[in-house]
């Protein structure tokens, strides 16, 4: 029905009717009209008339006019009262010539309206205006926010807490479920995924700008990390072979704990399972701060291990030592003894000297192995030869002859 329909003959009347009978309670229609005059086109009258469907029976909600006027419908309005949703028609008669005008499905609480400005709408229970194939929204809104269905109807819409910037930044206003189970760039299941446990697995390479910080006690367990060079490699195994390999640097700010420790004692923990912890170095191992082994062995050690820091009031303790042996090396002096070294249970300081073991018939208390005489001998050196066994004294070399 379009506004302002003219009922222009005696013969043309409005009527409504329902698909069938309703559950309870029949609709209401409150029609108003103007007559106005052919000739004239003066108003000659008006009303407003309140009729009730009957079921599927059509029924006049406007009758034709007089001879020689025009009655022109200014108000419609048809609220659903009834407690199940009907099917509503408005219909043309002209000398029982019936024309559908439109007919509309009405919830309950729906209202179909139209004045003398507007085609028929319908009008939910909300106040707003239902429409086909469209949908309605809420009163207000939050500027970026996100809209989501209100029902199962489809025509509904309501305010969410996620909103989409204009910078296209997406900001949660709660959890992210996943349907699919994964996050990606590609929108396949490549990238990052999570089984029904929650456990997420990474397809690729997981790169990180800055580090990871966990804020409680867990364990972090590395099954395998792959790189695209030897300096950024880090490699976790398990429980056979090398405990932890490195192919770079590990930065260390506190102790560094080679142990089977126990939480809060020490930053880095190497356990080795049904396996003796151990680890192996393929190159220098460069410690700035403390170094702490505390058990197993130091096996196949084909770098070095470079101590930088000068210990003023702590101690180097290597024990024990297997078939290897303690090398120490510096600067101008080889060993710079400020307390005492024990050798062999005695012992060598300032102010004893070197006290040496007592001999036995397996070992002598000091041995001086042949070599060759030095370019540059100094006061107090003391060197052997395959023929004779010299000293410095004094600026002159010495031989010790023997009668």
């Amino acid at each position: 029905m379009s506004a302002g329909l003219i009922l222009d003959t005696v013969n043309r009347s409005l009527e409504m009717k329902l698909s069938g009978a309703v559950a309870t309670n029949e609709l209401i229609a409150l029609c108003s009209y103007a007559d106005v005059n052919q000739t004239t086109f003066a108003m000659t009258g008006q009303n407003t008339k309140r009729t009730p469907t009957t079921g599927a029976t059509a029924v006049t909600i406007a009758a034709a006019p007089g001879a020689t006027t025009s009655r022109r419908i200014k108000y419609l309005s048809i609220p659903n009262i009834d407690t199940a949703a009907v099917t509503l028609t408005l219909q043309w008669d002209d000398t029982g010539t019936k024309t559908q005008i439109c007919a509309f499905t009405l919830a309950v609480g729906d209202v179909l309206f139209a004045d003398d400005g507007t085609n028929p709408i319908v009008i939910d229970s909300t106040g707003h205006v239902k429409t086909t194939g469209g949908v309605n929204g809420p009163g207000s809104s939050t500027d970026n926010a996100l809209a989501r269905w209100n029902g199962t109807a489809g025509n509904a819409i309501q305010n969410s807490g996620w909103t989409l910037a204009d910078t296209e930044v997406l900001t949660a206003g709660g959890n992210v479920a996943l349907g699919a189970n994964y996050i990606s760039r590609a929108g396949t299941a490549a990238g990052l995924s999570l089984d029904a446990s929650n456990n997420a697995t990474l397809s690729d390479a997981l790169t990180l700008g800055g580090g990871i910080t966990l804020s409680t006690f867990v364990n972090l367990a590395i099954t395998a990390i792959t790189s695209t060079g030897a300096s950024s490699l880090i490699r976790v195994k398990g429980s056979t072979g090398d405990q932890w390999q490195y192919g770079a640097g590990i930065l260390v700010a506190g102790d560094w704990g080679l142990t089977n420790s126990t939480r809060g004692v020490n930053p880095i923990v190497v356990e080795g399972g049904t396996a003796t912890p151990t680890v192996t170095l393929s190159n220098a191992l460069v410690v700035g701060g403390n170094l702490t082994v505390s058990g197993g062995t130091v096996n196949n050690a084909s770098g070095n291990l470079t101590i930088s820091s000068t210990f003023t009031n702590g101690s180097v303790v290597i024990s024990p030592i297997g078939t290897g042996f303690v090398r120490i090396a510096g600067g101008s002096n080889n060993l710079l003894l400020d307390g005492r070294l024990a050798v062999a249970g005695e012992s060598v300081s300032a102010s004893s000297g070197i006290v040496c073991a007592t001999g036995t018939t397996a070992l002598s208390s000091l041995r001086i192995p042949h070599g060759v005489a030095p370019t540059s001998p100094v006061d107090g050196d003391v060197w052997s030869t395959t023929t004779t066994l010299n000293f410095r004294l004094n600026g002159t070399t010495k031989t010790v002859v023997f009668l």
